[in-house]
């Protein structure tokens, strides 16, 4: 039987969220919706900042996703995502992202609630 995991954070370039200085969590919260976007399509290492600060390296398999999750979010710093994994073969996989709008509640007072925009991989 396969392991299922669903996490949840926000979504990093990690190369250029290392190179930041500050604390991981402020780190993360302004990380730029352009960063994300300018990696995609490359070899870029994606990952994912929990709420306590650390950081979770995602598979390449997330870059895929990426794109969609990231301009469906109308948030131009500190995107928030939810990954779906599964194993395949010993690694887990990303299978699926959705956007989490969370942030806007934190931030800004603004309407309470998650909206989800599921970005799953067309299976040929």
């Amino acid at each position: 039987m396969s392991r299922h995991e669903i996490l949840a954070g926000y979504l990093v370039d990690v190369a250029s969220y290392l190179a930041d200085v500050g604390s991981p969590l402020t780190k993360a919260r302004a990380h730029p919706k352009e960063r994300l976007l300018a990696g995609v399509g490359h070899e870029t290492a994606y990952g994912l900042v929990y709420d306590d600060g650390r950081l979770k390296r995602l598979d390449a398999d997330a870059s895929k996703y990426v794109e969609g999750a990231v301009r469906a979010n109308p948030h131009a710093c500190g995107i928030r995502v939810e990954v779906e994994r599964v194993e395949r073969g010993g690694e887990m996989h990303t299978v699926a992202m959705h956007t989490i709008e969370g942030r806007a509640t934190e931030m800004t007072g603004g309407k309470e609630g998650r909206g989800w925009q599921p970005w799953r991989a067309r299976e040929d």
